[in-house]
């Protein structure tokens, strides 16, 4: 089954990937990424397989019906939320300079 555009750049959207991120997760050049999401080439068919392999892989599932073209599997939600669990939060009281000794503090700690 062939992906479209379209489903291409919703599911880098969902994800929050740049076509960088989209093109390391595929061993592709980020031009073959940028000229397909503009219409100026058409990827090959092993090119193509790829990039739907990566986007399924981080958790996009491809739809055939037409509510929507692309979604997040359950497991890429849920592991979604564990990865904002563990981000630590910046306290309020950090302002200004404060805030890079404080971050230079949590990645210390890590």
């Amino acid at each position: 089954m062939s992906i479209t555009i379209g489903q291409v750049k919703e599911a880098r959207g969902l994800l929050a990937w740049s076509q960088d991120d989209l093109a390391m997760a595929c061993g592709i050049e980020t031009s073959t990424v940028v000229n397909f999401e503009f219409g100026k080439q058409l990827p090959g068919t092993q090119t193509l397989e790829d990039i739907r392999a990566a986007l399924e892989a981080a958790g996009i599932e491809f739809r055939t019906d037409e509510a929507r073209a692309v979604k997040l599997t359950k497991s890429a939600i849920r592991s979604r939320a564990e990865q904002v669990k563990t981000k630590p939060s910046v306290p309020r009281s950090v302002e200004g300079e404060g805030y890079l000794d404080w971050l230079l503090s949590e990645f210390a700690a890590a």
